[in-house]
């Protein structure tokens, strides 16, 4: 094997144009024979290729060699270029299934010309000869543009390829023209320093075009300096002025690496200096400006000035993702036992909203309430969080470099509103958060009119998926609020009829806390017509532990169909666009409402109609818009209510049907409400149009009042002139008077001078 000391001495260089290429060395090793002049084939002698892409080119070595015996050779790989800076580069063997061996890899610098490769390939034998062959791939992948020789010789046989790298379109696209970085200023986030200090910008610039730079409004350049560390002195900088200078193309551009130019700033007095970077491109046409500005303050603090807080739910967010507020106020149970309820998070900040870190954060509670404190690892406030349950009411931490703390809230078995403050120095945020007692008051609504025989209610009148304490469709619901009237979140409550012949209820324990909204939904199971009281309380009924909180729900049952069938109007008139709402109400041969449902009762033919034309919206009793030609309706407590505007013009709106045929087969009527004309009427009274005239008419009578009120004050206006100047007028006549008096005594006082 030929050493690589020995070879460092032997080899020699000739410098072609750009390039260098490396001569063989004269001796060669007597171990091989070869069986040609070329004994190392390349695929390819030359590539194209892109900063940071790599290319290749298959290498064959031939030797012959005694029988039995493989081929083992020693490798010289060099390269160099007209650039600085390095390369990957090396020789891969074992790329046919009949070679075997060992290859090596190395990455090659100026500085480091050669490397030897060590392989040794089997015996491949032909009818003509035994040959030993190595095959393999030498590969290259240049960091930056340039032309690049690559020569392997092995013994008295060489082989160059050669590399020419040039930034390609892609390697543009991932390159912004221009890059700015905030160096040296009390905000370098933002990009802020004090009056008379100075801020130093560095600025990144695709150094394959010229550019130039600017500066606008206050402030002066200082000083600019290529301070590239990979190239340092290859940026040509000209035409430095108090405000601008040109940065000189510059080829040797890596397809990962800026060019960069550090430019020093000052400004006397406040404001804001932009610095303004316009790069040529290609054919030399300038491209858009880029900018970065630099704002100069009176006086800079990164002081803690601002909390960002986030009050979190964590039942329902988890504690370690980015923070969202929660939505609502936080109301949660004084519960029986102590545990973790909620989760505070918090950044602090400074005056122009960067992070303040490794401030000391104090963290306390007024009320009900423990914490425990802690800092995130996450830059948006993400981040693993110690688990621990809040213990005390006073805790302290420090803020991390991303200015992140929370606090985790627990309950303390007590009721009332917690609060929890945050206090860096002078800075404090306060986030609050109810906790509830047992229930004080109960309160019964109902979501059903009238109750059927069957499981009550029925959901869009299908039982369905409704279930007990569902808010989705429920009987009825029972609201508990503690002594305080907060809403409860915890505890529970029992029911139970007074008449299970009629209608029973569940009698289970129904829980606050499964709703956590201080509700609970009963469903109720009608057994036969009639009237039955529920009992909602705190205790179990069936036990002797008298209740503390309870309430009632009086309940009716009914059977049937309608048996008859009304129409109302809520007015007898109305004025044109009004609302209005129709009632269609439907009792059963008792009397009594029909259970809520949805009825068909009227025929096809002659469906519930309109005779005026009218509009239909949906905010009444039923939430259910009017629809001319209805021949169902769905009723609630007997009363299906539909809302409509009232005609624009006056008359008399009609609504009219005819329920269904006596030999339609439906249990929705009775037969005694078949083939019956329902009606119901009333006045339209005025019209839009005469309304219009009269808000006209009106519009007119304001416009000339206010003329008239114009003319009063011009004519009090003249008058007051008219005055002034009929006092000027007698002034200037007992001036005049005056005047002639004088006159008059100095033509006697001349004529006894002359006498």
């Amino acid at each position: 094997m030929v050493s690589r000391k020995l070879i460092s001495k032997i080899l020699g260089f000739v410098l072609i144009g750009s390039s260098i290429s490396i001569l063989a060395p004269e001796s060669a090793s007597a171990a091989v024979t070869w069986t040609q002049a070329s004994n190392i084939t390349l695929g390819s002698s030359s590539a194209s290729t892109s900063p940071g892409t790599e290319v290749s080119t298959t290498v064959s070595l031939v030797g012959l060699q005694a029988s039995g015996a493989g081929l083992t050779t020693t490798i010289v790989e060099t390269y160099t270029s007209g650039t600085s800076g390095s390369a990957t580069v090396g020789f891969r063997a074992n790329v046919e299934t009949y070679t075997a061996g060992s290859y090596s890899q190395d990455t090659l610098t100026n500085s480091t010309i050669y490397e030897t490769i060590t392989t040794t390939g089997a015996i491949e034998s032909t009818t003509a000869n035994t040959h030993s062959r190595i095959v393999g791939l030498l590969y290259f992948k240049p960091d930056r543009v340039g032309v690049y020789t690559v020569m392997l010789c092995n013994n008295a046989h060489c082989a160059t390829f050669t590399v020419t790298s040039t930034k390609s379109s892609a390697v543009n696209a991932a390159i912004s023209p221009v890059n700015f970085n905030y160096k040296t200023m009390y905000d370098t986030t933002n990009g802020y320093q004090v009056v008379g200090g100075q801020a130093t910008v560095e600025i990144g610039v695709d150094s394959t075009t010229t550019s130039t730079v600017t500066i606008s409004g206050v402030g002066s350049i200082v000083s600019a300096s290529d301070t590239n560390t990979v190239n340092a002195g290859y940026e040509t900088i000209t035409g430095l002025t108090s405000t601008q200078f040109n940065i000189g193309e510059n080829l040797r551009l890596s397809y990962s690496e800026y060019e960069t130019v550090t430019v020093v700033l000052n400004s006397a007095v406040a404001g804001t200096t932009t610095i303004s970077v316009v790069s040529l491109d290609a054919n030399g046409v300038p491209n858009s400006a880029v900018t970065k500005t630099v704002t100069w303050t009176s006086a800079g603090s990164t002081a803690a000035a601002s909390w960002a807080t986030y009050l979190i739910d964590t039942s329902t967010a988890p504690g370690n993702m980015v923070p969202a507020d929660s939505s609502v106020p936080l109301s949660k149970s004084k519960g029986t036992s102590v545990a973790n309820v909620a989760l505070l998070k918090a950044k602090l900040k400074d005056a122009n909203g960067n992070a303040v870190a490794n401030a000391t954060v104090y963290a306390t509670v007024s009320g009900p309430g423990l914490i425990s404190i802690g800092t995130l690892s996450g830059t948006d406030g993400s981040g693993s969080i110690s688990n621990v349950t809040g213990s005390s009411r006073v805790a302290t931490t420090t803020t991390t470099s991303t200015g992140w703390v929370y606090v985790q809230i627990a309950n303390d078995l007590s009721a009332g509103v917690g609060t929890i403050t945050l206090t860096s120095g002078t800075v404090s945020a306060s986030r609050s958060i109810t906790f509830t007692g047992g229930a004080a008051t109960l309160t019964a609504v109902a979501g059903t009119g009238t109750y059927r025989v069957g499981v009550n209610p029925i959901n869009g009148y299908d039982v369905g998926s409704v279930s007990e304490d569902s808010s989705t469709g429920y009987a009825f619901k029972v609201k508990g609020v503690d002594s305080a009237g907060n809403l409860v979140k915890s505890g529970t409550v029992y029911a139970k009829s007074s008449n299970t012949a009629v209608a029973t209820v569940s009698t289970v324990a129904h829980d606050f806390a499964t709703n956590a909204n201080g509700y609970v939904y009963f469903l109720v199971t009608g057994v036969a017509a009639g009237k039955a009281t529920i009992t909602v309380q705190d205790t179990n009924p069936a036990g002797s532990t008298a209740p503390t909180a309870s309430t009632t729900i009086d309940i009716q049952v009914t059977t049937g169909g309608a048996n008859k069938i009304a129409l109302s109007l809520d007015k007898s008139s109305y004025a044109p666009g009004e609302p209005g709402t129709l009632s269609v109400t439907l009792t059963n041969a008792t009397g009594d409402p029909v259970a809520d449902g949805t009825y068909t009762i009227f025929a096809a033919a002659t469906p519930l109609l309109s005779n005026l034309n009218t509009t239909g919206y949906a905010t009444g009793p039923n939430a259910t818009a009017w629809a001319t030609g209805k021949v169902s309706v769905t009723t609630s407590g007997g009363v299906a209510a539909y809302d409509f505007y009232a005609p624009t013009n006056s008359g008399t709106l009609t609504f009219s049907g005819t329920t269904l045929a006596a030999t339609t087969v439906s249990s929705d009527v009775t037969q005694a409400a078949r083939a019956q004309a329902v009606t119901v009427s009333a006045s339209v009274t005025g019209d839009s149009s005469a309304s219009l005239a009269l808000d006209a008419a009106n519009a007119a009578t304001d416009a000339a009042n206010n003329a008239y009120d114009e003319a009063q004050n011009a004519t009090q206006a003249a008058q007051d002139a008219l005055a002034a100047v009929t006092a000027l007028a007698d002034q200037v006549k007992s001036l005049i008077a005056s005047v002639k008096s004088l006159t008059a005594t100095f033509a006697k006082i001349k004529a006894k001078i002359h006498a």
